[in-house]
């Protein structure tokens, strides 16, 4: 065991009495209690609004409460939260989130496929949210024995002419919603 001097035990005991002071400050010490809504926004959007309610049973010890608007205020959706202050828009295929960068909420369409094109159901125009191959503006192809309609317009089937009369060959053909093949009878 090491001796040291009074001088340094002192010093030590003094260095450990205020580092516990700093890192646990006593229970009575009091928080300052808020003024106004300014002094309790911690400037974020989505965990919600912070309001100067020294009073609320909820009021942290600053006074300070963090308030979430009731359904339909400001434009919110009236179905259940979802995230902080966002709630949903009871629609099942939306992907309902909090953007804090632009402080809204939102609710996008989904792309189950990644395309860039959300499915019909949601309000797009992806007409196989299932195939990432199938969205409006692909490129259509020739796919003889397939009948995929790559750009969601089941009139276009891609052109093929091999025997070169001028018309799209009949192995290019798309399948409509109803199974029935259809085929491009235009001269090209």
């Amino acid at each position: 065991m090491i001796m040291l001097s009074p001088k340094i035990n002192m010093l030590l005991l003094c260095a450990v009495f205020f580092l516990t002071l700093w890192a646990f400050p006593p229970s009575s010490a009091q928080a300052a209690q808020c003024r106004n809504d300014r002094q309790c926004d911690d400037g974020l959007f989505c965990n919600g609004r912070e309001l100067c309610l020294p009073e609320d049973p909820r009021a942290r010890v600053d006074g300070c409460v963090i308030f979430i608007e009731p359904p339909g205020v400001n434009g919110r959706a009236t179905g259940p939260q979802v995230d902080g202050i966002c709630r949903s828009d009871d629609n099942p295929y939306t992907r309902d989130y909090c953007d804090e960068y632009q402080a809204l909420c939102r609710h996008a369409p989904e792309d189950v496929d990644g395309d860039g094109h959300a499915s019909i159901r949601t309000g797009g125009d992806d007409c196989n949210d299932s195939d990432p191959r199938m969205f409006p503006g692909n490129v259509e192809i020739c796919d003889p024995g397939v009948g995929k309609d790559e750009d969601c317009d089941p009139m276009t089937v891609g052109r093929k002419d091999t025997d070169g009369d001028g018309y799209t060959d009949s192995a290019c053909y798309n399948t409509g919603p109803d199974g029935k093949r259809i085929y491009d009878r235009v001269r090209h």
